[in-house]
């Protein structure tokens, strides 16, 4: 709905099951991509006009990372460990949680 009040007129697309239309919509769409995926699914839940917006086929679910710098040795593994029991044990059961190191090489 905030998208309605920038609006100036009615723009139309014809694409189709090529995969080269759906690079032509991130194009397109660019950083509105996502906003025009909800209002699409919003509007026509059902799919029926499959190939009028080859978009999302549903918003990507929202993520929580958290990020721990420190010096080597100070137990940053240890703690991310004790944080995915925390949310494990204390958040919905549905919540995928894992910890990432990434190595001194790598960095």
């Amino acid at each position: 709905m905030k998208l309605l009040s920038l609006s100036s007129g009615v723009y139309s697309a014809d694409f189709g099951p090529d995969p080269r239309d759906a690079v032509l919509v991130i194009k397109a769409f660019g950083p509105n991509r996502l906003c025009f995926a909800c209002l699409k699914h919003n509007s026509d839940s059902r799919n029926i006009l499959v190939y009028a917006c080859l978009l999302l086929k549903a918003p990507i679910e929202p993520r929580f990372i958290i990020l721990v710098i420190e010096d080597s040795c100070t137990g940053k593994d240890y703690c991310a460990d004790v944080w995915v029991s925390i949310f494990l044990n204390y958040t919905q059961k549905d919540l995928m949680v894992r910890v990432v190191s990434i190595s001194d090489a790598t960095k």
